[in-house]
C-alpha cells in the first residue's frame, strides 16, 4: 500500500512493501487511496495530473529537518545533478532503501505525507518536465501535433530559469490550504511567487482576460491536458490519468482578448 493521509500509516505501509509483505491487490488498493487523497488538489490541475505517477513517490529523511520536499528530474542535465548533489550533500536518504536519492522521483519528508497540495506541487513540477521530454524527444511531430499556442509556451518554458519554473509551479498553490500537524498554510512554503500574485492568477484562470494575461501558463496547462489525452503509446499517461477539466477551442473573441492584453503589456 501507498502512504494516505497519516505519516505513522504511510510509514507502515512503505515498510510492509519493503519487507515484501504487501501483495499486487494491497498495493493497488494503496495506489487508489493515494489517488483519492491527491483528487482534491489534482481534480482541477492537469499539469500535476500529467505529472502523477504511484510508482515514483518516495519517502525520504533528514536528521535535521522534518519539513521538506522536492521533485528531482530524469534528465540527465544540470538539473538532474545540482538536485542529486544537493539532496545527497546534505544527507537526504531514502527512507526504506537507506540509500541515495534517485532520478524522477517526487520525495516528501514524513510530516508531509500529510499534505496533497505539497505532494501536488512535486508532481506539478515532473508534469512540467514530462511535457518539455515530450517535445525534446520528436519537435518535429511536436509541432505538426500540437496548436502554435503550446509549442511556443513549451519552448519558452525550456528557456526559463529554475527560479522562473518555481513561480509558475507555486501559482498553482493555494495559500491558504493547511499543513496537518502544525499550524501552518501553504503560504509559508512559497519561494517566489505571493499568496496575492497567485490568487490574482487563479481569478484570472477562468475569466474573460485569462488566456491574455497569462498566455504561458495557460499554453503549458492545455499542452498537459491534451497529454493526458492521449494514448501511452503516444505519449499520455500510462496511470489512465484522465483530462477532466473541459478546454474550448480559442475563438474570435479570444484573438481579440489576446490582442487587448498585448496592446495593455499581458
Amino acid at each position: 500500500m501507498r502512504p494516505v493521509s497519516a505519516a505513522s500509516r504511510a510509514r507502515y505501509a512503505h515498510k510492509q512493501l519493503a519487507q515484501g509483505l504487501g501483495g499486487l491487490a494491497s498495493e493497488q488498493l494503496g495506489d487508489l487511496e493515494f489517488r483519492q487523497f491527491l483528487d482534491p488538489v489534482l481534480a482541477n490541475d492537469p499539469i500535476a495530473r500529467f505529472g502523477y505517477d504511484p510508482e515514483r513517490f518516495r519517502v525520504m529523511g533528514y536528521p535535521d529537518s522534518d519539513s521538506d520536499a522536492v521533485y528531482v528530474p530524469q534528465q540527465e542535465s544540470r538539473d538532474l545533478s545540482d538536485a542529486l548533489g544537493a539532496a545527497n550533500a546534505y544527507g537526504y536518504r531514502e527512507i526504506y532503501n537507506e540509500g541515495p536519492m534517485s532520478p524522477d522521483r517526487v520525495y516528501v519528508t514524513p510530516h508531509y505525507l500529510s499534505s496533497p497540495d505539497v505532494i501536488s506541487h512535486e508532481y506539478r513540477h515532473r508534469g512540467l518536465k514530462n511535457l518539455v521530454a515530450e517535445f525534446e524527444k520528436n519537435e518535429k511531430l511536436f509541432r505538426e501535433t500540437f496548436d502554435p499556442e503550446i509549442v511556443d509556451a513549451v519552448e519558452r518554458f525550456r528557456g526559463l530559469s529554475p527560479r522562473s519554473e518555481e513561480l509558475i509551479v507555486e501559482y498553482y498553490d493555494n495559500p491558504d490550504a493547511l499543513l496537518e500537524g502544525r499550524f501552518a498554510t501553504m503560504a509559508e512554503t512559497l519561494d517566489y511567487a505571493s499568496p496575492q500574485e497567485i490568487k490574482k492568477f487563479q481569478g484570472y484562470r477562468d475569466s474573460f482576460f485569462g488566456p491574455s494575461r497569462f498566455p504561458l501558463q495557460l499554453g503549458l496547462e492545455r499542452g498537459a491536458q491534451e497529454m493526458l489525452s492521449r494514448d501511452p503509446d503516444a505519449g499520455g499517461p500510462r496511470t489512465g490519468e484522465p483530462p477532466r477539466a473541459k478546454y474550448r477551442e480559442p475563438g474570435v473573441l479570444d484573438s481579440i482578448r489576446r490582442g487587448i492584453g498585448a496592446l495593455f503589456g499581458g
